[in-house]
């Protein structure tokens, strides 16, 4: 302290004060690694919207860089690479779903370097991803990144999306278990459908014999009623008698056997008198 008074630009526990000119995210303490991530995200977000829609390679450019938060997640360090060993790398540390077409690899880094200096050609088939010099805050590539992306992306809220993109051989393993299910499912299904074709064969052949079986004993019945009614006339029964056929039948058999009896009688006594006039 000089002459009563506290130097300038220290407050009262010595700590320099921050200067007025002082950056913003200089006082905020913007730099470390959570704020470097925060960038890495608010810049591609904001490239995303750069891209020309409609073009080949795109939708690989888009998923590109939406991977690129995730890759620096991992600690992946500057390499320079081809297009497909780029992309081989990137999915063999799950970041991206599966490899696109050859094709559509060139079109696609084309556009992505397009839109952001993580991504840099070193020659016609030769790409540079800076995500290594990315970790350096006073770097190139940081102070680019921060030149090029709006501080109204950066104050977004990030991401709540923490699963990780499936890689191609899991997204494999799921197609194949998927395939294995499926036919076992349609195995089973033809099966089910068999047996319910040969239950359906018997229970028509079942229908059929029951049909046939009703269909005699229909005929039986009405060849019966025709005899009983045939009987009835010859033995002169009335239509309305009210007892049982059977018992109609027992008496006639016993008037039958009578009249017999009387006829026999009759006719032997018929004899005797013959005889006896004879004699």
């Amino acid at each position: 302290m000089e002459n009563g008074k506290e130097p300038r630009g220290r407050n009262e526990f010595g700590a320099a004060r921050p200067r007025r000119g002082m950056r913003a995210e200089d006082r905020q303490g913007r730099g470390g690694e959570g704020d470097l991530e925060a960038l890495l995200a608010a810049h591609c977000r904001q490239a995303v919207t750069l891209l020309p829609r409609g073009v080949l390679g795109v939708a690989t450019a888009i998923e590109f860089l939406e991977a690129m938060p995730a890759a620096y997640r991992l600690g992946l360090p500057d390499v320079t690479y081809s297009g497909p060993k780029l992309f081989a790398l990137l999915v063999a540390h799950g970041v991206l779903a599966a490899m696109p077409s050859p094709r559509v690899v060139p079109a696609a880094l084309g556009l992505v370097a397009g839109v952001s200096p993580l991504l840099e050609p070193r020659s016609a088939r030769q790409w540079s991803l800076w995500l290594g010099q990315f970790r350096e805050p006073a770097s190139a590539v940081a102070a680019a990144l921060r030149k090029r992306t709006p501080t109204s992306q950066i104050s977004l809220a990030p991401s709540t999306t923490t699963a990780r993109p499936l890689r191609a051989a899991a997204l494999r393993a799921d197609r194949d278990h998927l395939a294995s299910e499926l036919a076992r499912a349609t195995e089973a299904l033809a099966r089910a459908r068999e047996h319910a074709e040969r239950e359906t064969a018997r229970a028509a052949a079942l229908q059929h014999r029951l049909e046939e079986k009703s269909a005699a004993a229909a005929l039986r019945k009405d060849s019966r009623e025709k005899m009983l009614a045939s009987i009835s006339e010859t033995l002169n029964i009335p239509a309305d008698d009210p007892r049982e056929f059977a018992e109609v039948i027992v008496g006639v058999m016993v008037s039958l056997r009578e009249q017999t009896a009387r006829a026999d009688k009759a006719q032997h006594f018929s004899a005797g008198q013959k005889l006896t006039h004879l004699l």
